[in-house]
């Protein structure tokens, strides 16, 4: 009997591995949380110093959390919403990863991803 299961198990994990490539082979995978392809990414460049682009830059620039000097908070074991446990701090340091990497990538200062990383790691 723990045999015949152990077969059945197999083939079933079988099915569901052949099953997942299939289907990933048959799309791509686009991450509903990322709203800039690289094209986009590209363009801000370009246009980075041409207003009205390049003063939104500087006000983005200038922001403490897309400064290399931004101190994270200290790390917290729970963060919740409500009630708000550290959630203030975790999102202050979640918006500094994110202009920071941005500053990454319109700089291409490699010093801003190592601060983001960092910052996350």
């Amino acid at each position: 009997m723990k045999k015949i299961y152990s077969i059945f198990m197999f083939g079933t994990l079988l099915l569901i591995f052949m099953f997942t490539q299939q289907i990933s082979a048959q799309q791509t995978f686009v991450h509903p949380g990322i709203p800039f392809t690289q094209s986009d990414l590209n363009q801000l460049k370009v246009n980075i110093t041409q207003e009205p682009w390049l003063s939104a830059y500087n006000t983005f620039k200038n922001n403490s959390r897309s400064q290399l000097s931004y101190t994270p908070a200290t790390p917290q074991a729970t963060v919740s919403r409500a009630p708000n446990l550290n959630n203030t701090q975790w999102k202050s340091d979640m918006i500094a990863i994110h202009n920071l990497t941005f500053m990454y990538v319109f700089t291409g200062n490699s010093t801003y991803a190592q601060k983001t990383y960092s910052i996350s790691g």
